[in-house]
């Protein structure tokens, strides 16, 4: 999961640089309100917790699993492959899955 917020003079998303599970959490780090610096247009920005929100990071967590799994298995055979492929891919809707009931904490609270 990653927090993000908008810069109003650019209009440019970017990422923040914390690790928060909820809105509350982050204020305990940064108080209500708290200055960031957009990376895009270097504009010093006076947010507040109510404007970031959180995005999953594992858009694409199945694929890559199941894939890198499976060519563990493929040196132990076409089985081996087969069974790899189906546990990576089942691991990473397990991430996935995981992940976006992290987001929804998040931008629930």
């Amino acid at each position: 999961m990653k927090l993000r917020i908008n810069c109003g003079p650019c209009r440019q998303t970017f990422t923040l640089a914390r690790v928060a599970s909820t809105r509350q959490h982050l204020e305990s780090q940064t108080g209500f309100s708290f200055n960031i610096q957009c990376p895009h247009c270097k504009t010093n920005l006076n947010a507040n917790v109510k404007n970031v929100w959180a995005e999953s990071s594992y858009k694409y967590a199945q694929a890559p699993t199941a894939l890198g799994l499976g060519a563990v298995g493929f040196f132990f055979g076409p089985l081996a492959t087969i069974i790899a492929l189906a546990v990576g891919a089942a691991a990473g809707t397990g991430i996935k899955n995981s992940d976006r009931a992290e987001v929804n904490r998040f931008n629930n609270s």
